[in-house]
């Protein structure tokens, strides 16, 4: 058995939440801050196990007068590990991520996960902010969150060599200047290599291949 920290602990506690009309005071909204972790398990064409860990906040806010309730969730730090066919620990990756969806779907968070025969893979939207030339900046501790429009976000990309455990970071280009990849919403074939991309905006759904 290996033991993986959680990128955070579960817990039910928090700072209140903004409500949506300014003349309601902070004190009058209950709130409710549920930290889960949700874990994908992926066995690789070589038999070892890939699993990630991406930390899940839930915020539930209530206003005691009115009654309204506001619901919404951070998709934040990723773990990425790696176990040999022999069930040894590789390596381990803390992947830092800041994204919210608020009264929406959230189908502009979370990420979408693939392997080649070397690499594992692992696509997200972020902020454009956070990088400069394509590359992430240093400052891991001031991310800004995507807002789920093409105009702020870029289409981000974790690579990590299975032998070595070395990562890279970087941004790829959107499907269109007015559309963002939504991760949950695409489809990877694996026979044809490809992956089968969703982008809406708001008028429209750009669908399309990307090759790997």
């Amino acid at each position: 058995l290996h033991k993986v920290d959680q990128p955070y602990p579960n817990y039910i506690s928090g700072k209140p939440a903004k409500t949506s009309s300014p003349k309601e005071k902070v004190k009058d909204v209950a709130y409710r801050v549920r930290n889960t972790n949700d874990i994908h398990v992926e066995q690789l064409s070589d038999l070892s196990i890939f699993l990630v860990i991406e930390s899940q906040l839930n915020m539930l806010a209530q206003s005691s007068s009115s009654g309204q309730t506001s619901d919404s969730y951070r998709y934040r730090n990723m773990t990425a590990v790696h176990f040999t066919i022999d069930g040894q620990l590789n390596w381990k990756h803390i992947i830092p991520k800041r994204q919210i969806s608020a009264q929406d779907l959230g189908n502009h968070c979370s990420y979408l996960f693939y392997s080649t025969d070397d690499q594992v893979n692992l696509i997200f939207l972020d902020n454009k902010n956070n990088y400069q030339n394509g590359q992430l900046k240093t400052d891991l501790d001031r991310l800004s969150m995507p807002r789920g429009l093409a105009k702020s976000d870029v289409t981000a990309l974790v690579s990590i060599e299975l032998e070595t455990g070395q990562a890279s970071r970087k941004t790829i280009d959107n499907p269109s200047s007015k559309n963002i990849l939504y991760p949950t919403q695409c489809f990877v074939d694996y026979q044809k290599q490809e992956i089968m991309i969703c982008a809406p905006n708001k008028k429209a759904v750009v669908f399309g291949t990307m090759k790997f």
